[in-house]
């Protein structure tokens, strides 16, 4: 591989890995209900930093006696924001590469999706948390990382590839009905629902629970999402095991996901199991787009 070349799949690989960590410290400051840690955006009660708005604590809390400074929360935020915006930045970078090496709708995908993020984290804090806004956030964060991982990968395959594999199309739409169940997952999460049903697998000791209450429905199509997606990525990792080592990757995330799903639930909700789970859908996600990548005709 030409030293560009291999400059710029390390560069994807760690503007990839930085987007895992800003996913992964998301889901820490939501399980750690410091979303409003800081009520404004960019700043913190209007300064720069976590510290500058605790050492301005007493004056901020006789103005916002509703929503006092909270330093630990407000710095979660905060470390939250500076690593989401340095991966703006990396995201920029890498874009500019990608663009030089002929790839331009790619790089101008790229761009416009960590300027929606930016923008859907905005909202995220004016809107109060909204479920919808929340969602969107995760979901741009997981649509983020899925390209860029497309794109390591696409940059470090061989210029000559293999006939697609006719399990491809399966494989496709495994990945939409992950995307799905990933919206499922922030969904429950953003109306408080995780604990809606007790239990696992049954809800409340019921196969058939009452869907009339709302987080009841929203918990038990995240269920039923999770049993969808064992059957057809089960199946896939299955059909697929001698196309790609990925598809081993992908069974075995996948049956941890459904254990780290039912220890959720069955912990009341621990906030390292919960991050643990969005952590484990991020990786799952990976996977899963290596072995696309793999079935999609890439050199192996």
């Amino acid at each position: 591989m030409p030293p560009d070349a291999a400059f710029h799949r390390g560069l994807l690989i760690f503007t990839a890995v930085l987007a895992f960590c800003v996913v992964a410290i998301g889901a820490w400051v939501r399980l750690n209900a410091a979303g409003l840690g800081c009520p404004d955006w960019p700043a913190c009660y209007g300064h720069l930093s976590a510290g500058g708005a605790a050492g301005d604590a007493a004056r901020i809390d006789a103005l916002y006696p509703s929503q006092p400074v909270i330093p630990a929360k407000a710095a979660l935020e905060m470390l939250h924001r500076y690593l989401a915006g340095t991966l703006g930045l990396v995201v920029a970078a890498s874009a500019f590469f990608v663009w030089w090496r002929g790839r331009r709708t790619m790089a101008a995908i790229l761009v416009l999706l960590v300027v929606f993020q930016a923008l859907l984290g905005m909202w995220t804090v004016t809107r109060r948390l909204a479920p919808l806004a929340v969602t969107g956030h995760l979901l741009g964060g997981m649509s983020l990382l899925a390209l860029l991982w497309w794109l390591a990968l696409d940059a470090g395959a061989a210029a000559s590839r293999w006939p697609r594999h006719r399990l491809f199309p399966w494989a496709a739409a495994g990945l939409a009905l992950l995307f799905a169940q990933i919206a499922l997952g922030a969904w429950t999460s953003s109306h408080h629902a995780g604990l809606a049903c007790l239990g696992f697998p049954a809800c409340d000791g019921s196969w058939l629970p009452d869907l009339s209450f709302g987080p009841v429905a929203i918990q038990w199509s995240h269920r039923l999402g999770a049993l969808t997606l064992l059957i057809v990525l089960g199946g896939l990792a299955l059909m697929s095991k001698g196309a790609s080592r990925a598809a081993l990757a992908v069974g075995l995330l996948l049956l941890l996901q459904i254990a780290l799903g039912a220890a959720n639930v069955l912990s009341g909700l621990t906030p390292e199991i919960s991050v643990a789970h969005t952590a484990g859908a991020a990786l799952l996600l990976l996977a899963l787009v290596t072995l696309v990548h793999r079935l999609n005709g890439a050199s192996p």
